[in-house]
């Protein structure tokens, strides 16, 4: 259980920056 938690904050704050970002501050996160 102990894993489990980092990882689901981790796949939350993912699915939630690839909701909301677009195209062009995707690109310049990737810069």
């Amino acid at each position: 259980m102990e894993l489990m938690a980092p990882i689901s904050v981790c796949a939350l704050l993912l699915a939630y920056f690839l909701h909301n970002a677009s195209a062009e501050s995707y690109a310049s996160l990737l810069m």
